[in-house]
């Protein structure tokens, strides 16, 4: 209730619970082609600024000039440009907690998957799960993600019709400001 308006505009992307870290899971190139796309000098999570670095730096934009209000303004139009890019994204964005609950989709999910975001949020992505992959598989994926790290691999999933497809991920964890 008395949170600031910062934080009031995108509440579907926040955690729902504080143990629970969120990441971001992105399909960047869906494999029907059987072609890969491989992305050189990709910046490492580390080296890219976090979200309350880039609002910090929108509150404090304009070099002391402005008021307060001007400068969340800036920062609420700078969380409304990132949330349209991620919502008009043709890739796939899931956004889950460390347990695996997703917390939010995008439109490009619920028009390759077939879920809707009301049926995707609350579930894991088991959902999506086709066999195909090991057990083994899971294991490294989990523990990669949990050391902090990228994970990065071409899976095979499944649509809520029962049709599988091909997609390569990229599972990113997302810090906090602590870097937790």
């Amino acid at each position: 209730k008395n949170e600031p308006k910062l934080f009031r505009l995108l509440p579907s992307l926040r955690p729902s619970a504080r143990a629970c870290l969120p990441m971001y899971e992105l399909s960047e190139w869906q494999m029907k082609t059987g072609k890969s796309k491989q992305k050189s000098n990709e910046p490492k999570a580390s080296e890219l600024g976090t979200a309350d670095n880039w609002i910090n730096r929108a509150v404090q934009a304009g070099d002391g000039l402005g008021s307060a209000e001007q400068r969340i303004g800036q920062a609420e139009d700078m969380l409304r440009t990132l949330y349209r890019a991620v919502e008009q994204a043709t890739d796939l964005v899931v956004i889950t907690n460390t347990c695996g609950t997703i917390e939010y989709v995008n439109p490009a999910f619920e028009k390759l998957t077939g879920y809707s975001r009301a049926e995707a949020v609350g579930q894991t992505q088991r959902i999506l799960k086709s066999g195909e992959q090991s057990a083994e598989f899971y294991r490294d994926l989990w523990h990669t993600i949990r050391r902090g790290e990228t994970f990065r691999a071409v899976v095979v999933n499944r649509k809520k019709t029962g049709e599988s497809y091909i997609v390569e991920k990229t599972i990113t964890p997302v810090r906090n400001a602590d870097g937790q």
